[in-house]
């Protein structure tokens, strides 16, 4: 279970370093591309924009990895369930937010190789 929860929180902190990534080949400063990762990483579960979202949009909370390791509302996280050994109620942002990853690595590679060479 220990093993579990930890693979789910490096999952999480490789959604964002591969969102860094991204954006840093985007963009030529460092302003958006802290400013971006920043606003995505608080805007969930940290509560800066949360009531927002899940009133207009309930569904990013399952495609991004906010409920990977923070708790959203009165449901723990899905690295808690792991850790607990319990079953996961859904693996719909493990899927996803690897999926985003997988993406966020192959925008920066082509970019990469349009820009470099």
């Amino acid at each position: 279970g220990f093993a579990g929860a930890l693979g789910l929180a490096y999952l999480n902190v490789l959604f964002y370093l591969t969102l860094a990534l991204m954006l840093a080949t985007l963009f030529n400063g460092r302003g958006p591309v802290l400013g971006i990762t920043l606003l995505i990483l608080f805007s969930g579960p940290i509560g800066l924009i949360d009531p927002s979202i899940q009133d207009y949009a309930p569904w990013l909370m399952e495609v991004l990895p906010w409920r990977l390791i923070m708790p959203i509302g009165f449901e723990p996280p899905l690295a808690g369930y792991l850790a607990m050994g319990a079953p996961l109620p859904t693996v719909i942002p493990i899927v996803a937010t690897a999926l985003w990853c997988v993406l966020f690595a192959g925008v920066a590679i082509w970019r990469m190789r349009r820009e470099e060479f």
